[in-house]
């Protein structure tokens, strides 16, 4: 297997701790369907990092390559709107994942993300990931359905609340 840059190794390790990340990872809902072993192929393309309190994880604008999960700790998500106004998007916690546009697209980051406490994250790169489903193709559709699922739900829960928005908008 190819591996990734090695400025992204030096911030990245590779994840240890494995008697309870399969579990972890299990719980995770873009590999909710995957078995045992499957599992245990993920696990071996993930990497880890420690982030103090207030250490950004990613820019808005910056190109992704990986999905983040959250192992320990807690991040929030920020968007620019304009240069002095920044808005809290969520807050993200342990078993929370985020950055996964950049499995699909090679394009830009849509928020920021920062460490609201020491945490622990965890990261998928694109390029390992689509290496992984290369050599198994049956854990890539199940990855893939996952988190196209995942998506479209996230998309009708925007397309609602821009609805109530709109609708409250219009009764004022």
């Amino acid at each position: 297997m190819k591996s990734i840059s090695p400025l992204w190794s030096a911030l990245f390790k590779p994840a240890v701790k494995k008697q309870k990340k399969l579990a972890f990872l299990k719980a995770i809902p873009i590999f909710s369907l995957l078995k045992k072993g499957e599992l245990k192929e993920i696990e071996n393309i993930i990497h880890y990092r420690f982030y103090k309190k207030d250490e950004v994880i990613i820019y808005e604008k910056d190109i992704g390559c990986c999905m983040y999960i959250i192992s320990a700790g807690e991040v929030t998500v920020l968007r620019n709107f304009d240069s002095d106004r920044q808005i809290r998007l969520a807050t993200l916690q342990k078993g929370d994942f985020f950055g996964e546009m950049a499995l699909l697209l090679d394009s830009e980051r849509g928020a920021t993300v920062v460490s609201a406490q020491d945490s622990e994250i965890l990261a998928v790169y694109r390029e390992e990931l689509f290496q992984l489903f290369e050599k198994n193709s049956a854990l890539g559709v199940k990855v893939l359905t996952k988190l196209a699922e995942i998506l479209a739900q996230r998309l009708l829960q925007m397309n609602e609340a821009f609805e109530k928005n709109d609708l409250s908008r219009q009764k004022s």
